[in-house]
């Protein structure tokens, strides 16, 4: 999962300067890892505003294409 966030980000799939911020990257890996893995099929992510919840459902979502598999927002 690693592996291929960091492909996405070496091809500036999310801009030249895009950076995480504090804990997005972790939510991200935790959020694919658990659904990747059949875990569970379901995440609810909840967080304060202001924290980048849209950022995490959309990277995610473009991670989630990268194993062919999709993500609903």
């Amino acid at each position: 999962i690693n592996n291929k966030l960091e492909e996405l980000l070496n091809r500036h799939e999310f801009g030249l300067d895009f950076k995480f911020r504090a804990g997005q990257r972790k939510a991200i890996v935790k959020i694919a890892y658990l659904c990747l893995n059949n875990i569970t099929k379901n995440v609810i992510l909840n967080a304060p505003t202001g924290t980048g919840k849209s950022i995490i459902a959309i990277v995610t979502s473009k991670l989630f294409r990268e194993f062919e598999k999709t993500g609903y927002i």
